[in-house]
């Protein structure tokens, strides 16, 4: 059996082009855009080349790219130059986020934001517990890593397929990390795991899977959470003091670790942020301008006590932080929860 301290890390020049590209499009898609061509590709590989010792440079034979779609829905398909270890990337495939499927076939988003906003898929090469080598399918978002089980063979129409199946949701996917993106190479502080949530958030189709069934590969961390059945009783939850209370206890005790000398400014820029992100993001889902206006508040305090928690570990103990963050960003509402774990959403 191998043991992942048996596993050879990827060579450095691989792995830091493969998160430069995915740090553009997901942080930077304007500039993925224009340099997403055989020179602006190269142009990136021998920047990174640039940095290191002559060792660890690899040449970029095989290095190249497949543009799809129109101008106003591309999609990009990048070939790397043949991975050796594990981790390092086959491909890597960016398409607009609101990209749909249609029976085997993948259509591009061709709304007016279709190139300011991408998902992000690429197949790395994988070492099995017996030593084996096989392909292992990923999605990125700014905030989680998805792993999805190896296509058929390692071929680009073989990984086009597995990405379509993971737009339809019939690949399930077999691990999920819920961990910021290492961004050109540095390892993520407290303050960029919150930057990455509201990044995700601000990519996120707001409360747009309420009332769904669960799609396939939901984190086994919510699998005894209950569904409620209409925005009634998620309204009913959501107001009862008990909720508030295990929102607000934790930020009390922060401001009193922190001091308010530290702690009002903190609150101050996230309540900014989170006030911003809910102006341009939140639908009106309710029947009345008071009842939204309600949902947007509460909301927005449950977002400040979990950015808060990313920012400040050593202080917050609000253990369902990331999964409040979670399930925002995959368009459900949470309703109701315990000390660890979510109880209700919708």
């Amino acid at each position: 059996m191998v043991t992942p301290m048996d596993r050879p890390s990827p060579r450095k020049h691989h792995q830091d082009f493969k998160y430069a590209i995915i740090s553009r499009a997901l942080h930077r898609p304007k500039e993925l855009v224009a340099s997403c061509t055989v020179e602006g590709l190269t142009a990136t590989w021998n920047a990174i080349s640039a940095a290191l010792s002559s060792e660890e440079r690899i040449a970029p034979e095989g290095l190249g790219v497949k543009i799809l779609g129109n101008a106003e829905g591309p999609v990009f398909m990048i070939t790397l130059p043949p991975p050796e270890r594990p981790n390092e990337a086959y491909y890597l495939c960016m398409m607009p986020a609101g990209s749909q499927v249609e029976g085997k076939r993948l259509f591009p988003s061709r709304e007016a934001e279709g190139t300011s906003c991408f998902r992000v898929f690429g197949m790395e090469r994988s070492m099995l517990l017996d030593g084996g080598l096989t392909g292992c399918v990923v999605d990125w978002t700014a905030s989680r890593r998805r792993n999805y089980d190896a296509p058929d063979d390692p071929s680009p129409g073989a990984f086009w397929e597995a990405v379509v199946q993971v737009i339809a949701g019939t690949r399930r996917p077999i691990h999920t990390t819920d961990a910021s993106l290492e961004v050109e190479g540095t390892e993520p502080t407290a303050a960029h795991h919150a930057a990455a949530a509201i990044a995700e958030l601000d990519r996120s189709t707001w409360l747009a899977g309420v009332g769904q069934p669960l799609p396939l590969g939901f984190p086994k961390r919510f699998a005894n959470a209950r569904m409620v059945a209409s925005w009634g009783e998620a309204m009913a939850m959501l107001a009862t003091p008990e909720r508030a209370d295990a929102t607000t206890g934790p930020m009390l005790a922060i401001r009193t670790a922190m001091g308010e000398e530290a702690y009002g400014p903190t609150i101050a820029r996230l309540a900014s942020a989170t006030q911003d992100l809910l102006a341009r993001k939140f639908p009106r889902v309710l029947a009345t301008p008071e009842e939204n206006h309600m949902l947007s508040m509460l909301l927005q305090l449950d977002l400040i006590s979990a950015l808060f928690a990313l920012e400040q570990p050593a202080l917050a103990r609000f253990p369902i932080a990331s999964d409040l963050l979670f399930l925002y960003a995959e368009g459900r509402l949470p309703c109701a929860w315990e000390v660890e774990r979510i109880t209700a959403f919708f």
